[in-house]
């Protein structure tokens, strides 16, 4: 049995994230026009959403867009659905894991975020074959996704003393997010550990490195996200990986202040 990354507590407290860890303003409109000129295109255009994210479904909702949620628990789908403006029906729901995807339905565009931070990079081409195969012919796909240019790690002392500098005004963990991962990120097994993250940080706000604010304001995320291990690909690696599958491979820039580390890539049958 797979072990499931996405748990109803991570769902239920969707509350507690926010961009990059959840879609941006500035993003969501540049896939809602991906989605405007599709429906102008074509009136019968389908959207795949993998996962449950609120703000793909309102958006859908919003250009009466026919879409599924490609969600492995019927409970994430429903939870997710309470931080929606509009209702949502579980006619929108495909309940099947994404390395699986053992349905008929094809789509035209496929929406992800974070979608390849939550499961290991020896899936990725499963993953990617599977999409593939539910694709219509010139879908494309959107993942918004962290990616890692290289192997650099900074102190703690050094990412708290530029948070300070020049992103104090932002949420400790939207701002700490990136650097907090790469500095505890195991490069061997590409994988993250909330829990191994929690300790180093304890250390860090013991020795004074940084305050019971910013150090409870991103540990209690953590916390949320339990037993939660995160992938960061390496960019290179990851579109090469992609372009075994697809063409015309894109990294998007949003006008968000963190959008190099996280851009849209977006890619075609």
């Amino acid at each position: 049995m797979i072990k499931k990354q996405w748990k109803k507590s991570v769902a239920s407290q969707w509350h507690l994230f926010m961009p990059p860890l959840r879609p941006s303003l500035s993003e969501l409109r540049i896939i809602e026009k991906k989605l405007i000129d599709g429906k102008k295109k074509n009136k019968e255009f389908k959207v795949a959403i993998l996962g449950s994210t609120p703000e793909y479904r309102d958006l859908c909702r919003d250009y009466d867009i026919n879409y599924k949620c490609i969600e492995y628990d019927r409970n994430n789908f429903i939870k997710l659905g309470k931080y929606m403006r509009r209702k949502d029906s579980e006619t929108n729901l495909i309940v099947s894991d994404w390395r699986r995807m053992d349905f008929k339905d094809k789509f035209d565009i496929f929406l992800g975020d974070h979608v390849l931070a939550v499961i290991s990079i020896k899936d990725y081409n499963n993953l990617f074959s599977n999409i593939r195969k539910h694709c219509f012919p010139n879908a494309k796909v959107i993942l918004k996704t962290a990616i890692r240019e290289n192997n650099k790690k900074l102190s703690y002392k050094t990412i708290f003393d530029l948070y300070r500098k020049k992103y104090y005004y932002l949420n400790p963990f939207a701002a700490n997010w990136f650097n907090i991962v790469m500095a505890e990120y195991d490069f061997q097994n590409d994988s993250f550990s909330c829990k191994q993250s929690i300790k180093a940080l304890n250390n860090a706000y013991k020795n004074g490195v940084c305050n019971y604010y910013e150090y409870n304001e991103i540990t209690k995320r953590w916390k949320a996200l339990g037993e939660f291990k995160m992938t960061i690909p390496n960019n290179k690696d990851l579109i090469s990986k992609i372009k075994k599958y697809f063409k015309k491979v894109v990294l998007i820039h949003s006008k968000d202040w963190f959008t190099k580390q996280f851009p849209l890539i977006i890619f075609e049958k």
